[in-house]
């Protein structure tokens, strides 16, 4: 049986075991077991994987040399692999087992720019009330390495200090457009919180734009969770 999932090892931590000793265990075998569900009643993802639900703007022309160097590294494979010292200057499709997905963890990253450069997501909001809405974080290496300072977390823009590891979003809903940020300094890894919004029954934008500070920008999904 060959597995669907990319990337083809996943490392999952697991804290907190409770070791029990001389505890006789019930049964040994292979069993058979019923696909579990995870989702969470009110929660909506929409992942860069979904291609209905996912938009990414139109590539940027760049001089000759550039596109060469990106032309090198293109093959017929979907996935690529991306250098955080020499980003892609268009949207590139990678796997990171940091990334969210189900079974396929993925994400798009390019690198930093001006801004013009945006991923866009479309959120089906099935029913009219509050919602909070995240963004999925997956620190870059960069700031593992501690070569970044920020101090303020996902907010609705009211705390903007330190935004040199910021992500800028958009949100567009009722004919509205609120402008919203994560600090990934500060943030957690996972779903960050981007801000709390009474939505009504249509579709949300939540866009992405590549004006960071940090070399890179990555695009992965969004979720919202009705309170």
């Amino acid at each position: 049986m060959i597995s669907a999932n990319l990337p083809s090892s996943i490392n999952l931590p697991v804290n907190n075991i409770i070791r029990e000793r001389n505890k006789p265990i019930d049964e040994e075998g292979d069993f058979v077991v019923e696909n579990a569900s995870y989702d969470i009643p009110g929660e909506l993802i929409v992942d860069n994987e979904d291609s209905t639900l996912f938009v990414l703007s139109a590539p940027e022309v760049v001089g000759l040399l550039p596109q060469w160097l990106d032309q090198a590294d293109d093959n017929s494979f979907r996935y690529s692999g991306v250098s955080s010292w020499r980003p892609p200057l268009q949207w590139a499709l990678t796997t990171n087992d940091k990334y969210y997905g189900t079974h396929i963890r993925s994400a798009y990253v390019i690198k930093s720019g001006s801004g013009n450069q945006t991923a866009t997501w479309k959120i089906p909001v099935p029913d009219a009330g509050q919602y909070d809405l995240y963004y999925y974080v997956n620190k870059p290496d960069e700031l593992r390495r501690g070569r970044s300072r920020g101090s303020s977390g996902g907010s609705r823009g009211h705390d903007r200090s330190g935004g040199d590891a910021e992500y800028h979003f958009k949100v567009r809903y009722d004919n509205d457009e609120e402008n919203a940020y994560i600090n990934l300094q500060r943030s957690e890894e996972g779903w960050s919180i981007l801000g709390t919004y009474f939505f009504s029954d249509d579709t949300v934008q939540v866009v992405l734009h590549n004006n960071c500070k940090l070399r890179t920008v990555t695009a992965d999904a969004v979720k919202i969770i009705r309170r």
